[in-house]
């Protein structure tokens, strides 16, 4: 395990469908998680966004498994992310997927799932039989 000194601890949803992307030899996808907060008592909860970014494998099981509205619990790091703009220095930081967990499926993650389970000889799916479940 790395140490970096600012680590982070997230855990939402997928706010859309992340993509792989290839700069040179990088491989990397951006990931988009939204979490709502409790506010107080009778309050709207806030909704609070995060962007992250993953690189190489954890990018490519990510955009090849992870769905709109599928939880997450991820684990990363934050990093600076300043470059020079002309004469201006631009300051940033980046949001790193160390690791992850897949949390509840979302609804199109269920739905995939289900049919899944339909297209494949499933011993447990008797809803097209004679069997009296």
């Amino acid at each position: 395990m790395s140490f970096f000194a600012f680590q982070l601890t997230a855990v939402g949803r997928v706010a859309k469908q992340p993509e792989v992307q290839t700069k040179g030899d990088n491989t990397y996808c951006h990931l988009t998680l939204i979490g709502n907060d409790f506010a107080g008592q009778g309050k709207e909860p806030v909704a609070t966004i995060l962007f992250l970014v993953a690189f190489g494998k954890t990018a490519d099981v990510l955009a090849k498994n992870a769905r709109k509205g599928d939880q997450l619990i991820v684990s990363g790091h934050i990093r600076n992310n300043n470059y020079q703009d002309g004469e201006e220095t631009k300051y940033g930081l980046s949001y790193i997927v160390d690791d992850f967990t897949w949390g509840a499926p979302g609804a199109e993650k269920r739905a995939e799932l289900a049919q899944r389970a339909r297209t494949y000889d499933n011993p447990y799916d008797h809803r097209d039989s004679d069997i009296p479940f």
